[in-house]
């Protein structure tokens, strides 16, 4: 086998090897150490206000860490609690307006249903009694056996619930710990046998988190701007809170903008409101393509990565480990390929 042969299977075999290598390592060690990779993170974004205190206050490190944790927490407490507090009020809203909403539904549904049995050449009424029925049989199948169901697994989410909580305690504690003696961890870092490589991995890693989140923000915020301007051009009177609500729901994967911006256009399709529906669709196309064009655009551009790697690498993180792929798959694509760009230097 010639030099150039050799070398060819020698990075090949490479290549299996790290790939297989940071598969186990996102499958199987990752969601052991997740609590204290999110404490480090935390440590390191933290680190400034934390130094700041702690030189102007001249208190412990560790009391300045928790002063800075716990103003953040306040201001997400203070910022959930208000969205909690407007939607907690349209619930109540809706309930006390059960009876009318319900009288609408049910007069547009047998309007609509009218409108099939005439250009069906139905007997009047038979669209209305099947969807009736069908509803019906929904709401018994809904008692039957989801409502059991949940009944039988509240021990399990109640366990999941305090397992959560658990989490986070532990996350804080561990942040609080780390900012502490970050420097000296940095310092021990430095001087240990394995200071190149963690620089280099933390390096790639970092570098993919922060392009990351930032991305997420920046389209999270596109997307929120884009539903708050179509929905005042609709007139809607909770432009704002939909908005926001949209925009942190297009960050989730499995939801997206289309969960609720789809049905709400073919509602008013179907309602005779063809101006609305479009509406509402166009702002769906609109969020839908700038996600699509953004998300790959701007974090392939900061990566040294084409658009449709970054895709791909995310559809990919997404088939293999599920929600959190959408971070995984990118940050694996970018350690594999810094990885073998090493690996290649040294051959």
């Amino acid at each position: 086998m010639d030099r150039e042969n050799k070398k060819k299977c020698i990075l090949l075999a490479s290549f299996i090897g790290v790939t297989l290598g940071i598969y186990a390592l996102f499958k199987y060690i990752v969601p052991l150490v997740a609590p204290f990779i999110i404490a480090v993170i935390i440590a390191f974004a933290i680190k400034k206000p934390v130094e700041f205190i702690h030189k102007k206050m001249r208190i412990n490190k560790g009391i300045a860490t928790i002063l800075v944790i716990g103003v953040i927490a306040f201001f997400l407490f203070f910022l959930v609690g208000y969205l909690l507090k407007m939607l907690l009020r349209e619930i109540s809203l809706l309930s006390e307006n059960y009876e009318i909403y319900y009288n609408a539904i049910n007069d547009k549904l047998s309007k609509w249903c009218g409108s099939i049995d005439s250009s069906m050449g139905l007997k009047k009424g038979a669209s209305a009694q099947y969807v009736r029925g069908y509803i019906d049989e929904g709401v018994s199948s809904l008692q039957e056996n989801v409502l059991p169901s949940i009944m039988e697994k509240s021990l399990g989410i109640v366990m999941g619930v305090i397992t959560t909580l658990g989490v986070i305690i532990i996350t804080v504690v561990a942040t609080v710990l780390i900012a502490k003696d970050l420097d000296k961890i940095l310092n021990d870092i430095k001087e240990s046998a394995f200071a190149k490589e963690f620089r280099f991995v933390s390096k790639s890693i970092g570098n993919i988190i922060g392009v990351y989140l930032k991305t997420q923000g920046i389209i999270m915020l596109i997307t929120a701007v884009i539903c708050i301007i179509g929905l005042f051009l609709i007139k809607n009177p909770y432009a704002m809170l939909i908005g926001i609500l949209i925009g942190f729901l297009d960050a989730l994967p499995i939801f997206g903008t289309g969960a609720v911006l789809i049905p709400w256009s073919v509602y008013y399709v179907i309602d005779g409101d063809y101006y609305k529906g479009a509406v509402i669709f166009s702002i769906y196309c609109i969020c839908y393509f700038s996600r699509q064009y953004l998300e790959p655009k701007l974090m392939g551009g900061k990566l040294g990565a084409s658009p449709i790697i970054m895709l791909v690498s995310i559809y990919a993180g997404f088939v293999l480990f599920s929600f959190w792929g959408f971070i995984f798959g990118p940050v694996a694509y970018i350690l594999i390929k810094d990885i073998m760009k090493e690996i290649k230097t040294k051959i």
